[in-house]
């Protein structure tokens, strides 16, 4: 029987959706469907409160109107009820009743947590009035600063600008303020495929795995990771009819003689590209495409280079992915890890090996749930972490 190659015991984060593409995601609206975080309700309306978020999540739309418009009736004062309403309409699909709802609690300064604006934003976002929807989106950015969902829409809603740097900085700055939420490298992720960065494509994939490791977003990635390996990784001929490997996995251009000063360092880009070399040339690369299992020796080669060298490069650039990866070679769960994570991208051939792998799947299916990646403020982990200071 083949070994299921799924995170075991995970789940997809509710509330968050496939978008449509990767200049033109829609709206998202985060966190449990319907909830704003954990309100303070009366016990005596708990249950009420409780059967109308079930029902919003089954669809049942007007039921959970009439309840919630019941409850904020009673009291005109609770914020969270008139929020909830908003959102079933939203749902519904009667996105100005939910604007004016919401409009109305921030006219009163009633917007008491961040998914208030992230909703309010998203409704004016699918109305096509852009504009006011960035505006609302920085508005709750300013009130809460640590609320991952409003960067990810903010981002959303200037990629549909065609401002893609900022989308891509709104998603960069959501991951620094809360790490954990993954909706951001999901789309930062999806962004750089279509780049010249692909090493970010890549980087922010796997980051995006180890927080939503199943569902349609989750299978997305890894088929979007797959793909970026083997665009930034060029297997040709020469005209000898010898084997050429081309990198291209970032635009980070070689250095120009003379312009490295004594306490330079080379781009982080730039050093994994290198490191990445020195790993292909051990692999002996013959085919016309990458699959899993060339793709993980790659990276094995890369691993012992970036931590195995003789000048190590992992306290240069510390990466808390990287880090991840070192603890996984010891583990010796590394190549049976790029089977879990690629394996959209090759299904046949990630079927083929857990066939023959059962043991190994289970095993890292067992240590990646062990030993979750935890993101925290003080790692690095972003591109921004990187950049060179100004010459």
């Amino acid at each position: 029987m083949a070994a299921a190659l799924c995170w075991a015991g995970c789940g997809a984060r509710a509330g968050d959706t496939a978008q449509a593409g990767p200049t033109t995601p829609t709206a998202e609206t985060d966190g449990e469907p319907g909830q704003a975080g954990k309100p303070d309700i009366p016990a005596d309306e708990q249950r009420r409160f409780e059967a109308a978020i079930e029902a919003v999540d089954a669809g049942r739309f007007d039921q959970a109107i009439a309840e919630f418009t019941a409850l904020a009736e009673g009291r005109p004062g609770h914020s969270v009820y008139r929020y909830e309403l908003a959102y079933a309409h939203y749902k519904k699909g009667d996105v100005p009743t939910s604007i004016e709802i919401l409009e109305a609690l921030r006219e009163a300064g009633r917007m008491d947590e961040g998914v208030y604006y992230a909703l309010l934003g998203n409704g004016y976002d699918d109305t096509d009035r852009r504009a006011e929807a960035v505006a609302v989106y920085e508005q709750g950015i300013e009130r809460f600063p640590d609320t991952g969902t409003l960067y990810v829409n903010l981002g959303i809603a200037k990629a549909r600008q065609e401002d893609y740097q900022g989308a891509i900085a709104a998603w960069e700055t959501g991951m620094r303020r809360e790490p954990m939420h993954p909706s951001n490298y999901f789309h930062a992720a999806r962004m750089f495929a279509a780049s010249s960065e692909r090493l970010w494509a890549i980087l922010y994939g796997e980051l995006f795995l180890a927080l939503e490791p199943m569902g349609p977003r989750a299978d997305e990635i890894s088929r979007l990771m797959f793909e970026a390996w083997n665009a930034g990784i060029v297997l040709s001929t020469d005209d000898q009819g010898k084997p050429t490997v081309t990198v291209q996995l970032t635009s980070n251009q070689p250095l120009a003689a003379g312009e490295q000063a004594e306490d330079f360092k080379l781009p982080f880009g730039l050093a994994c590209e290198m490191a990445l070399a020195g790993g292909l040339a051990a692999v002996g690369l013959e085919r016309g495409s990458l699959g899993i299992a060339e793709i993980a020796a790659i990276r094995e080669g890369f691993a012992a280079v970036w931590f195995d060298g003789d000048e190590p490069l992992t306290d240069t650039y510390p990466n808390a992915l990287l880090s991840h990866h070192a603890a996984l070679r010891a583990a010796g769960l590394f190549e049976a890890y790029h089977y879990v994570i690629l394996r959209q991208g090759a299904p046949a051939e990630a079927r083929l090996w857990a066939d023959a792998h059962e043991d190994e799947v289970r095993a890292v299916l067992t240590w990646l749930n062990e030993h979750r990646l935890r993101l925290t403020a003080d790692q690095r982990y972003t591109r921004p972490d990187y950049a060179q200071p100004a010459r």
